[in-house]
Formats: C-alpha cells, structure tokens, sequence
C-alpha cells in the first residue's frame, strides 16, 4: 500500500507542474494528452530495524512531451526540467508518505511508449519508505 500510495503522491505533484495536461500513477494503454507523465516503479531495496521495515525505492518517471521528433522540438522539453525539479524540491516528503524523496537524474531524447516514438524526458525518483511492523518470532 505504501507504494502505491507514493506512486499516487508523484503523479499528484507531476499534474501541478506548469504545462503537463494528465500524470499517471500506472501505465495507461495509451496516451494522447501531451504533455503527459507516465510512471513506473522501479527497483527497491529492504532494510530493517526493530519494528520497522525500511524500503529505499526508485521510480521512472517519464514525461512524453510531444510526438513531433524534429531537431527543434528539443526547445520544448528544456523547461520541463527546472519546472520537474523544481515542483519536486517544494514536495521532500511526497505529500507525507514517505521519509524523504529525491529526484537523482534525467535522461532527455526519443522514448517509446506503446509502439509509438516521442520526445521525452525519464527522469529517476528516489524515495525511502518507512513502516512500522510487528515481526512474527
């Protein structure tokens, strides 16, 4: 559920940047509203403590910004990154829902989404989980 509910929390900060018309939390079967976010998760690793369970996990998140795959339309994604960046930096803890999160690079260029070529932006999101559990003895 934590996952989830952090997935969710990425998708919500992605759709109040400025010029992204839809985000997704899972993956659409297909997309048209561009600018659009699509996330993924990624892979995670598992830690734990006395009555915790500690989960350092990543996310792709992948903005698809137009279908128009010419020279000039690298313009149009340069300001998607401060805004990403930026919108991300006022949101650490995901609206709560976790520890701590931190966007750790992009990746600009043509991404393919559903047998369909656009120009994009991944960016990688890092995101600690923390939950409290009983262990079984």
């Amino acid at each position: 559920m934590a996952i989830q509910d952090a997935m969710r929390q990425i998708a919500s900060i992605e759709a109040g940047i400025n010029g992204v018309k839809q985000a997704f939390d899972e993956p659409p079967s297909s997309i048209n509203n561009l600018p659009c976010f699509v996330n993924f998760v990624g892979p995670a690793s598992i830690d734990y403590a006395p009555s915790q369970r500690l989960m350092n996990c990543t996310a792709k998140m992948q903005i698809y910004v137009t279908g128009k795959i010419v020279p000039e339309s690298e313009k149009l994604l340069r300001p998607f990154i401060d805004r990403t960046l930026d919108e991300f930096d006022q949101y650490i803890s995901l609206n709560d829902t976790c520890d701590y999160s931190m966007i750790t690079g992009w990746n600009p260029g043509v991404m393919e989404y559903n047998g369909n070529d656009y120009l994009g932006i991944e960016f990688d999101i890092t995101f600690r989980l923390s939950e409290v559990r009983s262990f079984a003895k």
